[in-house]
């Protein structure tokens, strides 16, 4: 779970060093919950995955691709990605399982 919430935590550090006030936002739950959109609930996370894909990508451009710098920025852009995945896989699913069944009785 503390790799999941490593953008979390790296955006926390970030505003520590600059000397930023953090925000600590309680959710609210049940009905009163806006619903999660990409760029609302994972713009930190999106960010994230552009830095790591940069560093990846330019690793390969520049010619600097040691095969464990490329599993190290691999790796972080799965975990990085892996709560917007699993966000997306229950969204369909949501819909999936609320749609009513075509042409039956």
């Amino acid at each position: 779970m503390t790799a999941l919430a490593a953008p979390i935590y790296a955006r926390s550090l970030l505003d520590t060093v600059l000397r930023r006030k953090s925000r600590f936002v309680v959710t609210p739950k049940g009905d009163s919950a806006s619903p999660d959109t990409l760029f609302g609930t994972f713009r930190i996370h999106l960010f994230f995955l552009v830095v790591f894909g940069g560093s990846l990508a330019s690793s390969f451009h520049f010619g600097h691709s040691h095969p464990a710098m490329t599993v190290w920025a691999s790796l972080a852009l799965a975990v990085t990605a892996a709560p917007i995945i699993a966000w997306r896989w229950t969204v369909r699913q949501e819909k999936r399982n609320t749609q009513p069944a075509l042409g039956g009785r």
